[in-house]
Parts: structure tokens; sequence; C-alpha cells
């Protein structure tokens, strides 16, 4: 019976150079239904795509609204702020929006973010490494910033 479930859908990410990846995303609003499907979607699409994390605006919804799912952990980030952030490292990264290319970004190692949840509950979490990079890159993309924009070019990565 089709009313007893939430269908998921695959969304259709967006790619560089278009224009939308450069906007900057509102603040959400509205903790509804359609919120959670968006955010289910969301989920489904970066599995599929077997991404880490995604950003509403990589497919072309500027609201603020991360997911992410990295060694069986998950984060839905609705408009998140970076608190504090601390320590340094150069890492490689890539992102769904910019296939086949990579580039070393320098990130914090820990970050504390305040954020809500899919009810419009504000909490803060702290986190480090890896899963602490993710955050840092979606969250880029509520400002329209990629990357690309953050890659250390090689001639200065032999120097560091």
């Amino acid at each position: 019976m089709k009313g007893d479930y939430l269908e998921m859908s695959i969304m259709k990410i967006l790619k560089h150079p278009d224009p939308r990846l450069r906007l900057a995303s509102s603040a959400v609003v509205n903790f509804n239904k359609q919120l959670t499907l968006l955010v289910n979607d969301m989920l489904e699409t970066m599995r599929k795509k077997a991404g880490v994390g995604l950003a509403a605006p990589q497919i072309g919804v500027l609201e603020q609204i991360v997911v992410i799912e990295y060694k069986n952990k998950q984060q839905i980030l609705i408009n998140p702020k970076i608190i504090s952030g601390e320590g340094s490292d150069i890492m490689e990264e890539a992102c769904l929006s910019v296939p086949e290319q990579a580039g070393y970004v320098d990130r914090f190692t820990q970050l504390t973010v305040q954020a809500q949840d899919i009810n419009g509950k504000v909490f803060e979490i702290t986190e480090t490494n890896y899963f602490a990079r993710i955050i840092q890159h979606e969250l880029d993309h509520l400002k329209g910033v990629l990357f690309i924009d953050k890659i250390i070019p090689e001639d200065q990565l032999e120097r560091i």
C-alpha cells in the first residue's frame, strides 16, 4: 500500500560549473513532512552515489541541509553553524558535484557545530578528524563554496 511508507527517490546531483552551486542557501523554517522526505531522498541519493556527505544545494535545493554517513555513523544537520574549530590537517578531498577531480585542502581537525535536527530541536556536536572534515566540506556548499576553491597548489604543498 503506497500510503503506508515513505517512498524515496534518487535526486540528480548538480555538477560544476552549474551556477546554482555558487549560491548561498537560506535557513530552513518549516520542519515538516516535506523536510523529512527531502532528507530521506538526500540520504538515499548520497548512498546510491557512494558519497559520505551531501548538501541540499548539490541537488538544487538552496536550503541549509546537510546529510552525512560515514563508518555507520549518520548525522543530519539543519541550519548548521560552526561554533569553534581547532587544529589543522591537509588531506585530499573530492566531491560528487566535481567529478573526476581531487585536491588537497586544509581543514580543522576538531570542530564544534550547532544545528537543528529534523524536528527543529537545537543541538551541538563536536567531531574530529575525517568526520569533522566531511562536515566542513558540506557546510561550504551551503555558502556556495566548493573544495576546488580551497585546493592548495602542488608547489605549495611541497613546502608544507
